[in-house]
């Protein structure tokens, strides 16, 4: 491997041991064996051994609100535009988020992502650029092999009896060779949810942009490190495989043993498998004064190499994101659910030991006995429990039973009051669950007012995850818009093109559903109430909505329903830049009126012509005298001129009235038109 400065090796090693917060993983691992109902160890044989699980009561009811609210509708996160222009790159944005949600396992992300938090402080995703390598084999001739080749042999066929001769060129007879390289594949861009024990980040950070330190540390094999494109021959595997073994993992594992952190030194070849410290450092490596953000792939002490260099990258961004259930100021770690709910687990542990174990005495209590009375069978008849039992003894003393004090009433007394402790702390109330069946007994506004109290703490929680969600899908967008390629997405039933390097730079991601939007069935009966709204002023002509304004809350209804919009409705009709076509304006109703009058006195005209006509032929045919013959002629012709003038001057007079109605029509209409303004899209 290449030397690196022994400075950098020293600050790599030093931040890493400082980043170690041993106090956090403990503290995770004991709300972990919590979450898990796991033994607190003084418990005692013959006893009660129950383990409340307010810890997993809680976090999985608050987890169940958050996955409903956030993926329910199927879409997260809603990318807006800072200007018009933008506004077509923003939606192809929004759907190719959707799309790689939906395609690349987002729910079990999301998951994982959530419930960290709520259980361990804090939950950590890694959204990275990866660039792997895959093995491609061919045959070359010797004068084109490819320089990067890591395996080449000369390639050989069968031949006709049976040996194995070797495969000629065509053109010159050159035996050929066949030859292994490594090529690049195009960037992928995954989300990773980074378990805690897995994470480094410096102690005195306040927000991880800023952090002098991050690193995740994996076990990867050598076959993976080949192909994210490190050379491994140089690695030195005693460094690489010291023991990582965590108790955190085991008790996310709920105490069984957790193979993945033994180190597994006991494989070989490219199954052979290290720890891997991707580290993002702010250091000067340069020399110029300021601190560079350094991406960093070490095993051990030995800076791991790429196509020979040390694989030391300066890079613009750190990979990860994160979210606090209840964020402490200024500080990057807060609390979780967990840390409101792990004291009162275990006090109700105790209360409910004591109250199992009060019931167990009052059904079989324990005996005095005089010793003089113990016959043959008197200890086993007194150690059978069951109705109707007979206890012999001898002298006159019978076994007396012993009177203890029945405290499980006031255990379950004080359980419930650590009970209300608990709905106090978190805003999870029986209510919230459906659970309480005196409920029934209390005033509707009253339920009402208690369900809105939990739901506010429920909400703030929320909204903190939205805020994380965000951050997560801004971070996404920014690597996909400098480092991905075009591809295809299915929108709606239809594929459309996507290039990711043509959306706005100064895109916002807004996560809609997180932020207090409410259910989809809350959505959706919004919904209703605004087409209701729109049904009217479009009757009524008003120029505040717009066919587009209807159309896009009509598609958000069908995406809250779970259709597609495109089986439904169909999008109002655009020009060449996508603008939508404002509709014609509708024609006078006076204006048709006059054009059909003018239309039927034209076709009467035409009529009385036509038979005027008939009518001459008739009586040239019963004169035969040329003079009379002419002047019948000149006189149906005099007459027909007169008809023609009149309906002219008729048309003429027509005409004027039928412009001056359109030109009054038209004024009208751009006056609406002028007062009109783009309405904004329903469709989050």
């Amino acid at each position: 491997m290449i030397d690196v400065d022994p400075q950098f090796l020293t600050f790599l090693q030093s931040e890493e041991s400082r980043a170690y917060d041993g106090t956090l993983l403990e503290e995770v691992e004991a709300a972990i064996n919590s979450y898990n109902g796991a033994a607190y160890g003084d418990e005692e044989e013959g006893r009660s051994q129950v383990v409340a699980r307010d810890v997993a009561e809680t976090s999985d009811y608050m987890l169940t609100s958050i996955m409903d609210v956030m993926v329910s509708s199927g879409r997260i996160v809603e990318l807006e535009p800072t200007c018009e222009e933008d506004e077509d790159g923003a939606d192809d944005a929004t759907e190719a988020m959707h799309y790689i949600y939906r395609r690349k396992s987002g729910y079990r992300l999301i998951h994982d992502w959530a419930k960290a938090g709520l259980i361990e402080k804090i939950g950590i995703v890694k959204s990275c650029v990866e660039r792997k390598k895959r093995r491609v084999e061919g045959l070359y001739h010797p004068a084109m092999m490819p320089d990067n080749a890591i395996q080449a042999q000369p390639a050989m066929q069968q031949g006709g009896d049976g040996q194995s001769v070797p495969v000629l060129h065509p053109a010159d007879g050159e035996p050929m060779i066949h030859a292994v390289t490594l090529e690049e594949t195009a960037a992928t861009f995954p989300d990773y949810h980074v378990p805690l024990e897995e994470f480094r980040i410096s102690p005195d950070a306040r927000d991880m942009d800023n952090a002098v330190y991050l690193a995740h540390i994996t076990e990867k094999s050598l076959s993976d490190l080949t192909e994210m494109g490190f050379d491994v021959d140089g690695i030195n595997l005693s460094e690489g495989n010291s023991p990582f073994m965590s108790a955190l993992a085991t008790a996310r594992n709920d105490g069984r043993p957790n193979w993945i952190y033994n180190g597994l030194t006991d494989r070989i070849g490219a199954n052979r498998k290290v720890w891997l410290n991707e580290e993002y450092v702010l250091y000067d490596l340069d020399g110029d004064g300021i601190a560079e953000r350094l991406c960093v792939s070490r095993v051990g002490n030995t800076v791991l190499t790429r196509d020979g260099k040390p694989a030391i990258d300066v890079v613009d961004y750190q990979p990860f994101e994160y979210w606090c259930p209840y964020p402490m100021q200024g500080r990057l770690i807060g609390q979780s659910l967990a840390d409101k709910s792990m004291d009162i687990q275990r006090v109700s542990t105790v209360l409910e030991r004591l109250m199992l174990d009060s019931g167990y005495q009052a059904v079989s209590p324990g005996t005095f006995i005089h010793e003089d009375s113990v016959g043959d069978h008197t200890i086993d008849d007194l150690l059978t429990v069951r109705p109707g039992r007979l206890v012999r003894f001898k002298g006159g003393e019978p076994p007396i039973p012993e009177q203890r004090r029945d405290v499980s009433g006031m255990a379950l007394e004080m359980l419930n009051f650590k009970r209300q402790q608990l709905e106090n702390r978190t805003g999870i109330t029986r209510l919230n669950k459906g659970v309480d069946e005196n409920a029934l007994n209390e005033t509707a506004a009253g339920q009402a007012m208690l369900m809105s109290r939990g739901q506010q703490m429920e909400r703030y929680i929320i909204r903190n995850f939205a805020d994380g969600v965000s951050r997560l899908f801004q971070k996404k967008i920014g690597l996909m818009r400098r480092y991905g390629q075009p591809f295809q997405i299915r929108v709606d039933g239809q594929f459309r093109t996507v290039a990711p390097s043509q959306w706005p730079e100064d895109m916002e991601s807004h996560v809609v559903v997180g932020l207090g939007s409410g259910s989809t069935t809350e959505r959706m009966q919004y919904r209703q109430m605004l087409g209701q709204v729109q049904s009217m002023l479009k009757m009524a002509n008003s120029p505040i909505v717009t066919d587009e304004n209807v159309y896009n809350n009509c598609v958000g209804l069908a995406r809250d329903c779970g259709l597609a919009p495109a089986d439904l409705f169909t999008d109002v009709p655009r020009d060449q830049q996508g603008n939508p076509i404002p509709p014609q304006p509708q024609p006078d109703p006076k204006v048709q009126a006059l054009m059909a009058q003018v239309q039927v006195r034209q076709q009467a005209i035409e009529a009385q012509k036509q038979a005027d006509a008939e009518k001459l032929q008739q009586m040239m045919a019963q004169h035969a005298d040329e003079t009379q013959l002419e002047l019948l002629r000149q006189h149906q012709e005099a007459s027909i001129a007169v008809r023609e003038q009149n309906l002219q001057a008729f048309i003429d007079q027509q005409q004027m009235i039928l412009e001056a109605h359109k030109h009054a029509a038209t004024l009208d209409n751009q006056a609406k038109i002028a007062k009109m303004r783009p309405g904004g899209k329903l469709d989050a």
